[in-house]
């Protein structure tokens, strides 16, 4: 089942409240209020303006597009974001971080994975908040990892998913 949170803004957009997330079952809840003004975009019928933008793993939405989503969000356009999955099988791609000092210094790999896998929630709920999403919905599915790896096989996982039971959590 996804998990729905609205967050967003009051008042007149862009100002925005506080994010809060956690992590419940592995999946990411993001919590703010939500309220339309008479600013809000509508299309020629008189229905607010809404943008979706879907994405197999939380950090996709910072690198995949993140500056027009933001635009159209400052301009009042609705804006959602759906991951499909947890980023369970996500990798460090910041090989400073593994530096003195640093928090992924002298980490086995397992650690180090299952630091990032800490990091996530708190990481996609920052994201959202930047790029000003109203509304972060996470399809609960595992992350499957590469082709032909074991992660791919695991039965919760995203590429195992029955298409229809999956489009189902989308809409």
């Amino acid at each position: 089942m996804p998990v729905r949170r609205a967050i967003g803004a009051s008042a007149p957009r862009p100002v925005r409240r506080s994010v809060a997330a956690a992590s419940v079952s592995g999946r990411v809840v993001s919590l703010v209020v939500v309220s339309e003004t008479a600013s809000t975009p509508r299309s020629d019928g008189g229905e607010p303006l809404s943008l979706l933008t879907v994405h197999a793993h939380p950090d996709d939405e910072a690198s995949k597009g993140a500056p027009t989503l933001a635009m159209y969000g400052t301009a009042g356009v609705r804006t959602t974001l759906v991951c499909c999955t947890g980023g369970e099988e996500g990798d460090l791609h910041n090989p400073s971080l593994r530096a003195e000092g640093q928090p992924f210094h002298g980490l086995s790999p397992e650690d180090e994975k299952a630091l990032v896998q800490s990091m996530r929630a708190a990481e996609l709920a920052a994201s959202a908040e930047v790029i000003g999403f109203d509304e972060v919905v996470m399809l609960g599915y595992r992350d499957s990892g590469m082709a032909d790896t074991e992660p791919n096989e695991h039965p919760d996982c995203f590429h195992q998913a029955d298409l229809d039971e999956a489009v189902g959590r989308l809409v």
